[in-house]
């Protein structure tokens, strides 16, 4: 749904509305959730929060109840209940002898997509926080991730290249609402005929972007860049 609504902004097409008309009537007529609040799945509730993140562009309302009940069932089996303090979260789960089901590797970055698009600045902060302390992160070559860890005798949940690569970074840059946001105002081609840009400089380069911000009423654009190889190839 969010790929066609983004085509038809780009081909200006009007395929979605009616697609989407067609699978609203579908969820409506099928029974989409099992009896404990989840969306029908074989295995875990994080086919649901993967769904509750991405659903949220076209079905808010329903994405909402998903989230209400994944983020529950989520943050049971990842962080013990009653621990107000990220240290104490950590702790308990790192000591943990076991979980009470199995985990499948991408739960931890799933959770990470749903929060940063239908939870709150406070819950998701706790939550990185969290996951900076059990699986902490490094850099190379420029880049911030978090090395991929197996499963260790049902003490933590894996850490697959997915998760650490791209889910958690996702959450982390991505806005409240953000999926929301871009479906239902997505920057057309008017936008980027009046907007600067810069061309021509990527990671290749040797250089990150750490801030760009473009201020309208003054006209003005500021950049920070740093190399990250100790030397200057643009």
């Amino acid at each position: 749904m969010i790929g066609m609504r983004h085509n038809d902004v780009r081909d200006n097409t009007h395929i979605a509305p009616t697609v989407l008309e067609t699978y609203q009537d579908t969820w409506k007529s099928k029974a989409m959730f099992q009896d404990d609040g989840l969306l029908i799945d074989w295995f875990s509730p994080e086919f649901t929060a993967w769904a509750a993140a991405s659903m949220n562009a076209w079905n808010p309302e329903l994405a909402k109840v998903a989230y209400d009940t994944a983020y529950n069932r989520v943050m049971d089996m990842i962080m013990p209940t009653n621990k107000s303090t990220v240290a104490e979260a950590s702790t308990t789960l790192i000591s943990r002898a076991q979980i009470p089901q199995p985990m499948t590797k991408p739960i931890l970055g799933y959770a990470a997509q749903m929060i940063s698009e239908l939870g709150d600045e406070a819950t998701l902060d706790q939550y990185l926080r969290f996951i900076d302390k059990a699986y902490p992160p490094i850099w190379e070559q420029g880049g911030l991730f978090y090395p991929a860890i197996a499963q260790r005798n049902g003490r933590l949940p894996p850490m697959d290249a997915f998760t650490g690569n791209a889910a958690i970074p996702y959450g982390r840059l991505n806005v409240f609402q953000g999926q929301r946001r871009m479906y239902k105002n997505p920057w057309t081609e008017e936008h980027f005929s009046t907007y600067p840009f810069i061309d021509n400089v990527d990671l290749s380069s040797g250089v990150d972007f750490l801030r760009g911000s473009w201020d309208e009423d003054l006209a003005a654009m500021a950049i920070t860049m740093c190399s990250y190889l100790g030397k200057n190839e643009m």
